[in-house]
């Protein structure tokens, strides 16, 4: 935990919530707004869906996965989060007071967590860093929209060929690259595109067999 402590300044530097804020500021913050590290163990779940909605998480180590479960217990993976990406904070916007989604550990992972009224809210000592706190919480908000714009593009398909192209070429533009590595195993990729795995790797065995992709596990590359 010591080790995570230590880098958490220069994370959260990084982070798109504190983006345009100094040093100064960054350590006013942590003194208005509070917040904790925590630590859990992959698959372990952080915030459940339709349990309180009041904080908003920054991934400082590992991966996070935003995830539901269908009407068959069936997972579906929403998003993939890496460090330095927000979650939960769609909830804190919409003044939800439940969770929406699940947030699940995807690996062992450490994260900070603020309590999003804070946020939302300015203190008596009308701190001025607040208002640009506030902007760049909006501006996630509106990126996230358009990844899940992508999203539904991608689910929208009505084959699991299609559906897995649609993927590949947005992940292809996000890494401005034919060749990339995407953040998910076979298992949580067949999860994020909502098909069965088998299905999945199959259609990839004749993507490649076709002389359209070439692929080893999570490696791809778009011919």
């Amino acid at each position: 935990m010591g080790d995570i402590l230590m880098k958490r300044e220069e994370i959260l530097r990084n982070c798109p919530l504190y983006r345009n804020i100094s040093d100064e500021d960054l350590h006013k913050a942590y003194n208005c707004m509070g917040g904790h590290v925590m630590k859990f163990s992959k698959n372990q779940i952080i915030l459940e869906e339709g349990g309180p909605a009041g904080s908003i998480g920054i991934v400082l180590s590992g991966s996070v996965q935003t995830v539901r479960d269908d009407y068959n217990g069936n997972r579906v993976i929403i998003n993939h989060l890496e460090t330095g990406d927000i979650f939960a904070e769609a909830a804190a916007v919409t003044e939800l007071t439940r969770m929406p989604v699940t947030i699940v550990a995807g690996t062992d992972c450490h994260v900070f967590l603020v309590d999003s009224n804070r946020v939302m809210n300015p203190c008596h000592k009308n701190c001025s860093f607040h208002i640009n706190l506030i902007k760049n919480l909006l501006n996630v908000v509106a990126i996230k929209n358009i990844w899940l714009t992508h999203r539904i593009e991608i689910t929208s398909c009505r084959t699991t060929r299609e559906k897995i192209m649609a993927f590949l070429l947005i992940a292809s533009r996000q890494y401005n690259s034919r060749e990339f590595t995407i953040p998910f195993n076979r298992q949580e990729l067949a999860d994020f595109l909502g098909v069965e795995r088998s299905a999945m790797s199959a259609e990839i065995s004749r993507l490649r067999a076709d002389g359209i992709i070439e692929s080893n596990r999570s490696w791809f590359k778009i011919l």
